[in-house]
């Protein structure tokens, strides 16, 4: 055995034990990994294509995970393999990246790879991320390869990586259009048959996808708007990328700036600083090539942040995935053409000590702490000592997203969630109404002491049959229903908190705030008991 397959052996069994490492932090699925899940649960053809068009990512990671799930069984355990194994091959395939520059560039790209905090993390989430991250590195490496060589072998691979990552992910095909500008200039002179026959095939795959693209750009939904838009946010996705100090998975601070702790400016910055300076240096090279390949990442950031900045998208590193692998290929080149030797090993040494040990400490296993996960919600009904009959009122989430871990068919359930709440809150409102005009909505709402509508409602749905010794539960996600009345009303009196606040926590926390009072007042509070994000809160008749 050469050095060579040695190191990259070496490699990949160490990335797969740091993706075991924290796996007893993990918790049960979170509500996008569900979604994941439920999906998969469909029947095959109306069923499934009903739950792909009902939601906003493309079909092929569902699939994925239905023949994984058909073959092993639906367990957490069995879920969260099916990404982590592609996490696994995600860093040989950065090997082979790497490996056409030479041999030390595709074991430095593959030892990063099995480091890259956020490539571990993904390899636990039930989600398309390590999937996209997989066709994005093999776009990458076969239109490398076909610009090195023209041959039927390396075109049928670059087609088929290109589909399937507009197979895969809603956003991917700015990456893939920026693939194929990279690719076709780069074979003008060479090979121009192979540009049309690649054109040909992606642009028929894509006319495919037409349906389900117009249906995801069109589909009005409030699920998205959670988070608003700051500049601070791109300099989190680059010490995302390349630190393992994570802090963009998820809704960032809105100042880059505030952020900086000395642990933050350790584990996070100095990493995220060398591998800018890696992709400077390779933009400073007098290579038109690799010029041209770093346009394939800065053009869909560009775009990204256009989009976000409209409020169309919310900013988060994983919705950039695609130009991950282009950017670890292009760090990695810019730090070996630095000409001092001893300084390069410095660096990738400083790189790959911080990463590494950083792995090993608390704060990042904390990241594998499922704190909204709906295990914890099933865990409080559990323990909620309800009898058959009894209420259950689901705010925020749908009844069916618990269906996993807890059988509500017992219990009486009432919902206030993201499909149904205007229902509640204002009449003759439709949800397309709600979504695009919520801020003018409900802003009277937010500043009155009463609903009239609400407090009917409840007395009529939720009161409906209750009698003495009858228990209510309410289930509520903290996360998003955090605000206090105070809060809600200073912040619909002040229109440039207003506008900044997402609509999400403003609605379901004077939802919150409202039952509480109401069923407090009404009711007898008997028990009150919080998990992760989670909370749940009793009331009994008692008259």
């Amino acid at each position: 055995m050469n050095f060579t397959i040695l190191a990259v052996t070496v490699i990949v069994i160490l990335g797969i034990c740091l993706r075991i490492l924290p796996y007893d932090s993990v918790q049960g699925l979170w509500n996008d990994e569900y979604v994941s899940w439920y999906i998969s649960q469909k029947p095959l053809l109306i069923p499934f294509v009903k739950g792909i068009f009902e939601q906003c990512h493309m079909p092929l990671y569902y699939l994925y995970l239905k023949l994984i799930t058909y073959i092993f069984g639906s367990s957490d355990t069995v879920l969260r393999l099916s990404s982590f194994v592609i996490g696994a091959l995600n860093i040989l395939v950065m090997y082979f990246v790497g490996n056409l520059k030479s041999s030390k560039h595709g074991i430095v790209c593959a030892l990063f790879s099995a480091l890259s905090g956020i490539l571990i993390y993904y390899s636990y989430e039930v989600r398309p991320y390590s999937l996209i991250f997989l066709f994005s590195s093999l776009i990458l490496l076969f239109s490398l390869k076909l610009i090195e060589k023209q041959n039927k072998q390396n075109i049928i691979f670059y087609i088929l990586s290109v589909c399937g990552l507009l197979f895969t992910h809603t956003t991917g095909f700015i990456y893939a259009v920026c693939s194929l500008g990279f690719t076709g200039y780069c074979l003008r002179n060479k090979k121009p048959e192979y540009t049309k026959n690649i054109l040909l095939s992606v642009g028929i795959f894509f006319l495919i996808l037409t349906p389900l693209m117009i249906n995801i750009f069109t589909v009005t939904s409030f699920s998205q708007w959670w988070s608003n838009f700051s500049i601070s946010k791109v300099f989190f996705m680059f010490t995302d990328m390349f630190s393992n100090y994570l802090i963009n998975l998820v809704n960032a601070p809105q100042n880059f700036i505030s952020a900086i702790t000395p642990k933050f400016f350790i584990f996070g910055i100095i990493p995220a600083v060398i591998a800018v300076i890696g992709l400077l240096n390779v933009l400073f090279l007098k290579n038109l090539y690799l010029k041209l390949l770093s346009l394939t990442a800065i053009v869909p950031t560009i775009i990204l942040l256009a989009v976000s900045f409209s409020g169309k998208i919310v900013f988060l590193t994983k919705y950039n995935f695609e130009i991950y692998p282009v950017l670890i290929y292009l760090f990695v080149l810019g730090l070996f053409e630095l000409k001092n030797k001893k300084i390069r090993v410095v660096v990738f040494s400083i790189l790959f000590i911080i990463n590494g040990l950083f792995i090993f400490t608390k704060d990042f296993k904390h990241y594998f702490y499922k704190s909204e996960s709906n295990k914890l919600a099933a865990e409080l009904l559990l323990n909620a000592n309800l009898n058959p009959d009894d209420i259950i009122i689901f705010t925020y989430y749908p009844r069916e997203r618990f269906a996993k871990y807890f059988d509500y068919s017992l219990y009486e359930v009432r919902e206030i969630h993201k499909g149904n709440f205007f229902y509640y809150l204002t009449p003759d409102t439709t949800y397309n109404d709600a979504v695009v005009n919520a801020q003018n909505i409900y802003k009277k709402i937010y500043l009155s002491k009463n609903n009239t509508h609400l407090n009917n409602a409840i007395e009529s749905e939720f009161y409906q049959n209750i009698s003495k010794g009858k228990k209510i539960a309410i289930l509520f996600l903290n996360s998003v229903s955090m605000l206090s009345d105070v809060q809600i009303f200073q912040i619909a009196n002040n229109e440039k908190y207003y506008k900044k606040t997402p609509q999400m926590y403003m609605i379901f926390s004077y939802v919150k705030n409202f039952l509480i009072k109401k069923m407090n007042t009404d009711l007898q509070l008997i028990k009150y008991e919080q998990k992760g994000d989670w909370s749940i809160i009793i009331f009994e008749k008692t008259k």
